[in-house]
Order: C-alpha cells, then structure tokens, then sequence
C-alpha cells in the first residue's frame, strides 16, 4: 500500500506540504494546493447534502465537450473556479497533478514527483490528515482489469485480444468498472491491474480527455510504481495538438491566429483534446500489439499540421490539475455551453421519485410514525430506529478509516468463506449491538434475540443482514453498503433458525444504507421504496426521495463481473453478447459492491446480474440476506427479479450442502442447522444466482432460459 503513516502523529496536508523540500520557499505552489485544498473540502460538503438540496439531476445544458451537465458540474465548476481563478492557468509541462474521490470518505490524492500521497478528510476538524505516504502499486497486483466492456464490438484488435487474454486465463481476471476515472484509477493504484479507455470504431481518440485526464492520471500511476500508454506511445509523451484542426484541410486564419480560441469550431480546441488510455501496473499494461501477435498492426497515423508557435500568458504555476468533474480553467476557453435539452432533463427528473419539499424536511424518524402500515407497531419502529443508529456508527467508521487504521485484512475468514477486513468486523459488530440480531454474513450461526427480563414478552421480528456488503473495495474508498431483511418471527416459537428460514414473499420489510459520495438509507416495507440521506450538520437521515420508481425507458446498462464469461451457462453468455452487439451497444458499469450496483439499477434502469457458473452453480450471493432483500425492494420499484427459471422471492431456503449428499448423515438428519461434517455451513448462508432489474431486461433473461431449455 504505502510507507507505514504514524497516526498517533497526525500530519495536515498543509504541514506535510511545508516540510517537503521541493516545495518550501515556493509560495507560488503553497497557496495553489491551499486553495485546491478549501476548493475540495467546499464541494465535499456539496455532495454529501447534494440529495437534500436539490442537486440531483441535469441542469440542461452541455459543457464544452459535448457531457450533459448535472446541477453538481455546475456547482463544482463554480466553486473551483473561484478558490482557483487568480492562479489556474494554462500551462505545457506538469509540475503536480491529483484528484480528490468523493466515495466513503473524501480522500485528496497528490504528487510533484517525489511519489503519491493520501490525505483523507477528517470531518471532526475539518482538515486533510496524511493517511498513506508514498503509495506504490504492490509488487505482486491484483488481476483486476477495468474498461466499458459494452463497447466491444467496436475496439481494434489488439484491445479485443488483450481483453480475451485477461478472461481466458486459468485464473480469470476480474472485472470492474465503476465509470468513474477518478474510482477505478485510485483501485488501480492501490491494488494493480489496468484501466482502460481505448479508441473505437465511432471515437478513435476514445474520449478521455489528454491535459486533465490522461496527463494528470498517468503522471500519479508512473509516481507510483505504473505505466500509461496509448497502446503504441507513452503518454506523458504526447505532444498536445488540435484535433480539429487536424480534420480540416485549410486551417482557417481565426485557427491559425488563436489556436485556442476558434470561433469556427464552437471553442472546442486543443485544451479537450482526446487520447486512448491504458495505464496501469508494469505488468499489464506491457501486454503490447506486438506481444498479443499484432506485430503488423499499425493504427491511422494522425495528421498533425504545423501550427504557429503560441506562447501563454505570464503563468504564475505551470501545471495542469485534474480534479474529478474535469474542472478546467484556461484563456479565454468556457467550461459549458448552454444547450438547453428538456427530453433529457425531463427523464432525469423521472427517475428520481415522487417530488419533496425541501422546505419541508421529515427526517425518517418522523416519516415512520406518519406511515399507517407501522403506527401502533411499537416492535417495528424500535427496529428501524436501530438500524438506523447502527448505520450511522458504521458510516462514521467508514468515513475515517483511513486515519484510524481500519483498512487491511483482519486475518481471518467469515461463515461463507471470505476473507473479512477490519471494518467488516467492526460493522458486524455494531449492528449486533444495535439489533441484537439473527442472522449475519459474519456469524457461522444464527444469534438469538433474547426475551425481556420477566421472560414474557418476545421480540416480534428477526433480521438476517450483510454488516458491510462490498468491503474488497474498502481500501480503495469505494462505496460499500449494509443490507437487511426483516422477517416476522412465529409467536409460538421459542427463537430458532425456523423463524428466519423463510421465503422472501414474506419478508415484513428491507433495506440497504449506502456509504458513498453521501450516506443514504433505502427503505421498503411493502408500500413503496423511499430513500434518506445523512445530513452530517444535523446528524440525522431526512427524506431524500419518496416512492422511487424504475424509470418508463430505463437506461441500457448491465453490470456483472465479466471476468468470468468463460465459466457462465449459455443463456447468460447470449443476454451479454446481446447487450454488447445491439445497435446501439448497453454501458457495462460493475462497481463490485452489490449494493452501488443495485442502487444505480433501481434509479436508472438496466439489469444487474450474478449468475451462477461451472465453479459455483448458484453463483455466489447468499439468498437471505442479499437475494431476498435486494428482490423485495426492486420488484417495490417496478422491477424483476429471478434465477433465470424461478422468481427469487419464491424460493425455499434449503440445506444446499444436505442436498447434495448420497446418504444425509445421522448428524444431519438430527441438527440440519450445525452439520459438524459440513464445517458448520447451513442453510442460513444459502446461494443463489441472480438477475434483478428493469422487467425488459430481466424478461429477456427468462425467455433467454427457456429457450435454451427447449
């Protein structure tokens, strides 16, 4: 990961920059990350209340590239332009270069050549704390590989064949991408493998930008450890041009006379210019087109005219920073243009939900009491309110666990196998205490709620949960999750596994609480799906979004670890090959924690699937917990759900281990709960694959299946 950070002395990003030889006596430099550093921290505070403050959704215009723009580009854009406009200016040679990732924590990446540091924010004092000092790629990375695998078909060769190589191997990679350069670069550096945005058949440059993407991102990946290329020439080597000049085949005397403000080209200029992009660790990206056998493939040479010298104005730092909304700042060049679009921004608004006054709040406490379905129910209103105090403990923790040594591995494997990382125990930990709970991810066997203290009285409900779903990707600060799922308990029951063992038709509510950008809390108890977010001044979760349904024309997007293509059924590799081969191709988006995924289907639209494969036939999510729960509040939302043969919530739990025995052993027979001969792996941790999302998408699955049946 990093040179060890002593966290028993806390060092602010203002000191450490203090201390660093390279920069003391440059006051130039000083007051740049100064001001990025207030920059950041102003617009963190933006995207944890964005859901509160009406900052979702599009603002109806377009930015200087062609990207719709969010109401929070607007803002962002504003905001650094302001902390930013005495100094940012344009500039042909880097001198620092970071990012800042609004995920479960606010981390501030940066380097000027002497290795890559991480601040997080601490938001008890409000300041950027040191939390990994010269971050290295490990020697031995992880096989991981991150691109928009729908665009396929529409990659050369060379890509195509590295792509094949990485999920054809004996050990398949892994596939992520969360579509967020900023995400699955810091993943990158953090854990090795590669990302890539490669050229294609409709955008041959790809579409990352070259100074405040490519430049800046592959500056951090070569200080720390890495490699970028644009399949046949470095990156950092890349001398920037015009690319629309370029097309043209008489340069126009306004181009010659300004080639970065050209009138004729609607100020689109050598400023957004675009590059394929690999990078990543040593290893990977060397896979060169020679190596993949492309010794003879040449891509079109680019058509550079000479254009006359231009010299910039007088710049007080020449460097060129990239933040995560591609903030640019440069002579006389707009970052958005104003193209209102009302189809867009009208479908935008669909998806959110019912609308809510703002002027209004209703924190979830106050909702709950209001709803009919729970008033008088004294049981299930302690329930909520204890996840909900639980949520906020873990989103704390979350939040600062880069400064209080909560990242790694704890050492030791959970009930269903997996290795569990220090934060996954403290979550599971939590919720216990909270809840006094049944069923955990974390936990080989159920835990009982006790009866009150006279014995006469019995808790109504039990709760199978996920403490932490997704926490591979808590190092690298992407957004992990808890999810729930409320069952009634049997009144005649003394409390046992019979009580939780139930088919998810009959769950009484569910939920998950996202860690992300902002902490929110998704809700269904049969009525509807409703969402709250954190407001961290106050302390308490507020409605955000009420009734949220799949939107009528949901978006093309699936999301699933392709990494394992080889090892899928037949109907699953046909769904996939449809997604990427239709006309206009679906986006692949998988992030790696169910929860994000699933979060960003129900807004938008798509499907979301983990199939079951030749390695593991029931795929790898557990049935009470993570099936049933995320099938209940997507079919609340309008959507499907189902194996691919059978709907989710109609499934019986059963003992998968028991089923397949020859001859169920006596131990078995008398205890199908504890089987000493099956290393305490019960029911209670069930599997089963999973397709859950828009009913087009999931309707084409099952009728995938049963053709393939036939």
């Amino acid at each position: 990961m990093s040179t060890e950070v002593d966290h028993s002395n806390p060092i602010t990003l203002s000191r450490f920059i203090l201390a660093e030889k390279e920069i003391q006596g440059n006051s130039d430099l000083s007051v740049l990350f100064s001001s990025i550093e207030l920059a950041c921290k102003v617009i963190a505070s933006a995207v944890r209340r964005a859901g509160l403050t009406g900052l979702y959704g599009l603002d109806g215009s377009e930015n200087a590239t062609g990207d719709q723009v969010k109401k929070l580009d607007v803002l962002s854009n504003s905001i650094f332009i302001n902390s930013l406009k005495d100094i940012l200016q344009p500039g042909n040679q880097l001198v620092a270069a970071g990012y800042c990732m609004y995920g479960s924590s606010t981390q501030l990446v940066l380097t000027w050549g002497n290795g890559v540091h991480c601040f997080t924010l601490d938001p008890t004092i409000g300041a950027f704390m040191l939390s990994q000092k010269n971050i290295r790629i490990p020697d031995e990375p992880k096989t991981i590989y991150s691109c928009n695998e729908g665009n396929y078909a529409h990659w050369d060769r060379p890509t195509k064949a590295f792509v094949d190589e990485c999920k054809n191997k004996p050990t398949p990679y892994n596939a992520r991408y969360v579509g967020s350069m900023v995400s699955d670069v810091h993943r990158t550096i953090l854990y090795g493998g590669i990302y890539l945005y490669p050229g294609s058949d409709k955008s041959k440059d790809g579409k990352l930008r070259l100074l405040y993407e490519g430049n800046p991102m592959s500056f951090i990946m070569e200080q720390a450890g890495g490699m970028s290329t644009t399949g046949t020439e470095r990156i950092l080597d890349l001398v920037p041009v015009c690319t629309l000049l370029a097309a043209c085949d008489v340069i126009p005397a306004e181009c010659a006379n300004d080639p970065v403000v050209c009138p004729l080209h609607r100020l689109q200029t050598d400023i957004h210019q675009r590059a394929p992009i690999f990078l990543g660790c040593k290893r990977d990206v060397q896979r060169s087109p020679a190596a993949l056998g492309f010794s003879n493939f040449k891509p079109k040479p680019k058509q550079n005219p000479v254009i006359p010298d231009f010299v910039p104005s007088v710049t007080l730092v020449r460097s060129f920073i990239l933040f995560t909304r591609r903030f640019v700042a440069a002579r006389r060049s707009f970052c958005f243009r104003r193209c209102y679009s009302p189809p867009v921004a009208s479908y935008y608004q669909s998806i959110m939900s019912t609308e809510v006054d703002h002027s209004n709040p209703i924190t979830l406490s106050r909702f709950i009491l209001a709803e009919k379905d729970i008033q008088g129910n004294s049981d299930l209103s302690v329930l909520f309110s204890s996840i909900e105090l639980a949520c906020k403990v873990i989103a704390s923790a979350v939040r600062r666990a880069g400064l209080t040594g909560l990242y790694g591995l704890d050492g030791s494997e959970n009930a269903t196998g997996d290795q569990v990382k220090k934060l996954d125990v403290l979550s599971n930990d939590i919720f216990i205490n909270s809840l006094k709970v049944m069923v955990s991810e974390e936990e080989e066997k159920p835990i009982v709620v006790d009866n009150d203290s006279s014995g006469s009285r019995r808790p109504k409900y039990c709760i199978a949960f996920d403490p932490l779903d997704g926490s591979s990707n808590i190092d690298c600060n992407v957004s992990t999750g808890t999810i729930f799922a409320i069952y009634q308990r049997n009144p005649d029951s003394e409390g046992g596994i019979q009580d939780i063992l139930q088919q998810g038709k009959h769950l009484v509510a569910a939920g998950y609480c996202m860690y992300g950008s902002s902490t929110q809390l998704v809700l269904t108890w049969g009525n509807g799906v409703h969402c709250f977010t954190l407001d961290p001044t106050i302390g308490a979760f507020m409605l955000s979004q009420k009734n949220i349904r799949i939107p009528d024309q949901p978006k093309t997007i699936y999301s699933c670890n392709e990494g394992n293509y080889a090892h899928w059924d037949r109907p699953t590799k046909a769904f996939v090959d449809e997604c990427k081969t239709k006309p206009t191709p679906y986006n692949a988006r998988y992030v790696g924690s169910m929860v994000s995924d699933v979060h960003r289907t129900i807004l938008y639209g798509g499907i979301y699937l983990y199939p079951g494969s030749d390695k593991s036939k029931d795929g790898k999510l557990r049935l009470l917990y993570e099936g049933n729960p995320m099938s209940f509040i997507m079919e609340q939302a309008g959507g499907m759900s189902t194996t691919g043969t059978e709907r989710i919530l109609d499934l019986v739990p059963v003992c998968t281990l028991l089923a397949a025995c020859d001859v169920i052993p006596a131990e078995c027979a008398n205890d199908p709960v504890v089987c000493p001969l099956h290393r305490l792996q019960t029911d209670i941790h069930q599997r089963a694959p999973i397709f859950l999302g828009c009913k087009r998408d999931v309707q084409r699955v099952i009728d995938l299946y049963k053709e393939y049946s036939q």
